[in-house]
């Protein structure tokens, strides 16, 4: 599990909260909680199993510096590296992305994967084991390693699967993305390769005005004034009496 935070730096062997510091990788503390064979005791049913409690421990471990590594990969300060009976927590700061965040939280998977593949290695190359204690080992680190990592990658709070599960919709957005931009970067190209093309559009010619017939105009204008000189003419004699003879 990876948390971002910024615990106050601890400088004595023992702290409150019960941890041991047992060294310090990239400058943050490594601390081993004092129950945790207690815990482990509980956890396997009151039964004694000193191989299972060392590889169980070496797992919580291991998960946690795989979030650390890559929480330092990606810009962050690891403040802190705990190991506790039922997990661990890898504690940083820094100014990271819900992308980078998701990458953490893949870290510590990858490094539980790392161990299974070495485990089977082993087995491939040493064959099973015949001390008990080392058997134990092998059960923890392929078995339990297993059930573990199933478990983290359910994306619930607080576990890793809430944010590991991000990076793969990134990854798939990011996909889809490329391939339109690919697309749309052949489509120029080949918009380029054809050249410029000029396109001539004629207008169409203006309406005319219908032809007029002149001589027809004026003729037609002489007759109605002749009308109407003929009208007045008539109107102003009426009017007027005749002279007698």
């Amino acid at each position: 599990m990876a948390r971002s935070t910024q615990p106050p730096r601890d400088t004595s062997r023992w702290n409150e909260s019960g941890f041991l510091r047992v060294g310090r990788w990239r400058g943050a503390p490594l601390l081993f909680h004092w129950s945790i064979p207690f815990g482990l005791y509980v956890l396997d049913g009151m039964r004694v199993l000193p191989g299972y409690w060392l590889a169980g421990t070496l797992l919580i471990f291991a998960h946690e510096l795989g979030h650390a590594a890559v929480a330092l990969r990606n810009g962050a300060r690891v403040t802190a590296v705990k190991v506790m009976p039922i997990g661990g927590l890898c504690e940083y700061e820094g100014d990271l992305t819900a992308v980078q965040h998701a990458r953490v939280a893949w870290g510590g998977v990858l490094a539980q994967a790392a161990l299974y593949a070495l485990t089977l290695l082993a087995l491939r190359v040493f064959g099973a084991p015949t001390h008990p204690w080392a058997a134990q080992a092998v059960t923890a680190l392929t078995e339990a390693n297993t059930f573990l990592i199933t478990l983290n990658l359910m994306p619930v709070r607080p576990l890793d699967g809430y944010e590991a599960w991000r990076l793969p919709t990134h990854w798939l957005q990011s996909i889809a993305q490329r391939a339109e931009n690919e697309k749309l970067q052949r489509q120029i190209a080949a918009l380029r390769a054809r050249g410029p093309r000029i396109v001539v559009v004629e207008a169409p010619p203006p309406p005319q005005a219908p032809p007029v017939d002149e001589p027809a105009v004026e003729a037609t204008l002489h007759d109605e004034a002749r009308a109407l000189a003929a009208q007045m003419w008539s109107a102003a004699r009426d009017r007027d009496p005749q002279p007698p003879k």
